[in-house]
């Protein structure tokens, strides 16, 4: 995944790693959504139909998500930049990297003062990678779940670890969304034309591939 800013140009991304990206947050979005609205069944319990509709709407969704992460990570599979960007941490110079950014950019947030994100190079790669292993998290989690749910809605303990695990993991999930939305609309208000180049899905002029 790469991308072109020079100073306030709108970025480039590759029109792929755009659709993924788009389809990757709305289908996660809708993950969370149908999350605060349905009920999972449970011994004796007789659920109402739309909560029970959303239920099972929520337990295949989450194998799109799952499918589509997969896809965005073999996209990225023959670019060895692009994993040194998502997981910096991996390396003794790109943990360094990341601790010189943290050090320095963090404190300039409270300030209004932001980097774009090829300049912030570790610090915005790694929200990035940490939210790919968070959606492979819940999605391995759910399907998890999934298999291990009887028909009646009862859970041996094991699965029970795992549907709080996925809970938990699910509240991170909402906490990163409101970050991530929150300092893009600040990039875009820094001039940095963040959100267009993100999401407009009309093939480039010119490829950054």
């Amino acid at each position: 995944m790469q991308s072109l800013c020079r100073d306030n140009a709108p970025m480039k991304y590759d029109r792929a790693v755009r659709i993924l990206h788009f389809a990757i947050m709305l289908t996660i979005l809708f993950q969370l959504l149908t999350e605060q609205f349905m009920r999972v069944p449970k011994p004796g319990e007789t659920i109402p139909p739309f909560e029970s509709l959303l239920f099972g709407i929520h337990e295949w969704n989450g194998f799109v998500v799952l499918a589509l992460v997969a896809a965005y990570i073999m996209y990225l599979s023959d670019e060895r930049d692009d994993w040194k960007r998502l997981f910096p941490w991996l390396s003794t110079a790109g943990l360094r990297g990341l601790w010189q950014e943290i050090r320095h950019d963090v404190p300039g947030w409270l300030k209004g003062r932001l980097k774009s994100p090829d300049e912030a190079h570790y610090l915005a790669g790694t929200v990035h990678g940490l939210s790919i292993l968070l959606a492979i998290g819940l999605g391995t989690t759910g399907i998890m779940i999934f298999m291990g749910l009887e028909s009646d809605g009862s859970m041996s303990p094991e699965i029970k670890l795992l549907r709080d695990l996925h809970s938990k993991m699910g509240t991170l999930m909402w906490i990163y969304l409101f970050g991530h939305t929150g300092m893009a609309f600040m990039h875009q208000l820094s001039g940095r034309r963040i959100l267009q180049a993100m999401f407009h899905l009309r093939e480039d002029e010119e490829q950054p591939r």
